[in-house]
C-alpha cells in the first residue's frame, strides 16, 4: 500500500513543506499551452480541442498533485470524461490520495475500497498516473522517504534544544544570608528573590546577598542541537532542491557556488516539466485522440514555459537582440512579462522621442 504518512512528512516540518511547495509550484505556477504534435491541420484541430477542454477542467489541481510523485513515489488521478457533440473530453480530474493504492506482485496499482480490500486494476484511459523514475520498489521510491530521517532529528534536536533553554537558559537567582541573620532578614531575602525574577529590582539588608549564576556556554557540547538542526537543514534542501545554497547563505566563494546550486535546481524544474508532459502524451493525449477517432493525429504536445530569473534590463536586451535578428515576437506576451498593460487611449500612450536632426551647418563656413 501506499505511505500514509508521506502527506504527515510534507506539512509537518516547515522547511520540508516549502521546499516541496516551491518546486512544485516551479512548473505547475507557470503557463502552459497545447501545441500540435505535427504540422496538418487535423493536429491543430486536436491540440486546439484538448486545450479548450482543459482550460475548463481543473488541470492546475492536476499538475500539483501530479507532481506529489517525487515525494509520495507516486500519484494518481482518475479522469472524468464527459461527451458534447460527439466529441469527448475531460471534464474534471480527481485526485486520489495515495493511500487509496496499493500494489500487487508486479507492482501494479489497485484501487482500493471498502467494498474490495484487494482493490482493482486501474481502468486504461481513465486514470493519470505518475511514477517516480528510480528502481527498486514504487511506493517506497519517493524523496519523503528519505527525508523522513533527517525532519525527525531535527524535530528532536528542536525540542531537546527548547527544553534545555527552559533549564538552563534562564540564570538562576540565589539569595545567601549569613550566620546570623534574622527570621526577619530571611523573610527580606526570598521577598528579593521573587522581586529580581519578576520586577528586576529589590531592597535587602546587608546581612544577606543575592547572587545570580547563568549557564556555562563553552565548548562544541553547548552547539550539538543547533549542529544537528543545520546539518539537518542542508541534507533537506540537498535531497530536495539538489542544493543548500540557493536557499541559505555560505562562506566565502558562496557566490559562485550559489550559480552552479541554481542550475542544479533549474534542471530539476526542467525534469518536473518534462514529467508532467510525459504522463500528459500517455494518459491524456493518446485517450482523448482515440474517443474522439482522431487516431490520423500526431500527439498533442504540453508546453509548460520555464524560463531562468532574470532581472527585466536583462530579458530587454534580450528582447532587443531578437529583434534586431528578425525574429517576431509577441506584443501580449512581452506586455505581461515586463507588467505593463495596453494603454487605453492615445492621450495616455508614451511612445519614443523622435531621434534629433543633427545642427545645421553655417554656409558662410
Amino acid at each position: 500500500m501506499g505511505n500514509p504518512n508521506a502527506k504527515a512528512g510534507r506539512t509537518s516540518p516547515m522547511r520540508v513543506a516549502t521546499f516541496v511547495a516551491n518546486r512544485r509550484l516551479a512548473v505547475a505556477g507557470k503557463k502552459w499551452q497545447v501545441m500540435p504534435g505535427g504540422s496538418e491541420t487535423i493536429d491543430e484541430v486536436a491540440a486546439q480541442m484538448l486545450q479548450q477542454s482543459l482550460r475548463d477542467a481543473n488541470f492546475p489541481d492536476l499538475m500539483l498533485h501530479l507532481l506529489e510523485t517525487r515525494y509520495g513515489g507516486f500519484s494518481g488521478s482518475e479522469i472524468r470524461w464527459a461527451e458534447r457533440d460527439s466529441d469527448v473530453f475531460p471534464e474534471w480530474f480527481v485526485n486520489v490520495p495515495c493511500r487509496r493504492f496499493r500494489f500487487d506482485e508486479f507492482d501494479s496499482p489497485r484501487l482500493l475500497s471498502r467494498e474490495d480490500f484487494d482493490g482493482v486494476a486501474l481502468a486504461p484511459g481513465r486514470w493519470v498516473f505518475g511514477r517516480n523514475s528510480v528502481a527498486g520498489i514504487v511506493a517506497r521510491s519517493g524523496l519523503l522517504r528519505t527525508a523522513t530521517w533527517f525532519a525527525l532529528f531535527k524535530r528532536w534536536s528542536w525540542r531537546d534544544w527548547v527544553i534545555y533553554a527552559e533549564k538552563f537558559g534562564i540564570p538562576l537567582v540565589r539569595g545567601i544570608y549569613k550566620q546570623g541573620a534574622t527570621e526577619e532578614d530571611k523573610t527580606e531575602l526570598e521577598q528579593a528573590v521573587q522581586d529580581i525574577g519578576e520586577a528586576g529590582q529589590a531592597m535587602m539588608s546587608d546581612e544577606t546577598q543575592i547572587e545570580i549564576d547563568e549557564a556555562k556556554h563553552g565548548g562544541d557540547s553547548t552547539n550539538l542541537h543547533a549542529s544537528i538542526v543545520r546539518e539537518a537543514n542542508a541534507e533537506i534542501s540537498k535531497l530536495i532542491t539538489g542544493s543548500t545554497l540557493t536557499v541559505d547563505s555560505g562562506g566565502p566563494g558562496s557566490f559562485a557556488l550559489g550559480k552552479v546550486h541554481e542550475t542544479r535546481s533549474f534542471d530539476l524544474v526542467v525534469a518536473d516539466a518534462e514529467f508532467v508532459a510525459r504522463r500528459f502524451r500517455e494518459d491524456i493525449a493518446r485517450p482523448f485522440l482515440a474517443f474522439n477517432g482522431l487516431q490520423d493525429a500526431a500527439l498533442p504536445e504540453l508546453i509548460v514555459h520555464i524560463t531562468r530569473e532574470s532581472d527585466p534590463l536583462t530579458r530587454a536586451k534580450l528582447a532587443e537582440t531578437l529583434l534586431r535578428m528578425g525574429l517576431l515576437l509577441d506584443t501580449e506576451q512581452l506586455r505581461e512579462d515586463f507588467q505593463f498593460r495596453k494603454p487605453p487611449t492615445e492621450e495616455r500612450t508614451l511612445r519614443p522621442a523622435a531621434p534629433s536632426s543633427p545642427p545645421a551647418m553655417d554656409s558662410e563656413e
